[in-house]
């Protein structure tokens, strides 16, 4: 394979910004399933916020959350997609079944436009390592309805 093939069959990086410790009512851009390129199933979810606690990730500002379905995270991804699901979804946990997360991640990108609330505390494991728990939790529907307002205020383009 030339080196011309090799650039055009290749995919860039897509280095992120994730969130940091704080509290932030985001709105959800992208919900999906990847390969990555060590042939591993990652959890990739993009977020407009729209308020934040956290003046590094301020309103106005696009962030991930990854999960990673192998190595340190496969124990939690699971749980932890879940309920970005559910949180997205406006509904509890145990309404979640596999239909309704193959909806959620499908190519239709169902979920898009939906606000969340996430609240990201730094933890540090066992092993000393330092990580970030997010947790994520439903926006009532009378809220959802001023996302319009929120993205403007934040200095968002409309969906």
């Amino acid at each position: 394979m030339s080196l011309y093939d090799r650039i055009a069959d290749s995919q860039p990086t897509q280095g992120g910004v994730y969130f940091l410790p704080g509290n932030y009512i985001a709105q959800l851009d992208v919900m999906k399933m990847i390969r990555t390129r060590n042939d591993d199933d990652m959890f990739v979810s993009e977020w407009d916020i729209l308020e934040s606690s956290n003046e590094d990730r301020s309103a106005g500002s696009h962030c991930s959350f990854l999960q990673n379905f192998s190595g340190n995270q496969k124990e939690v991804a699971p749980g932890n997609v879940k309920a970005c699901i559910a949180a997205a979804s406006g509904v509890d946990l145990d309404e979640i079944d596999s239909d309704g997360v193959e909806v959620a991640l499908s190519e239709k990108n169902p979920l898009r436009g939906r606000l969340v609330r996430v609240e990201v505390v730094a933890s540090t494991s066992k092993k000393g390592r330092e990580y970030h728990r997010h947790r994520f939790f439903s926006i009532p529907d009378e809220m959802q309805d001023k996302a319009d307002a929120l993205r403007e205020q934040a200095g968002l383009p409309p969906f």
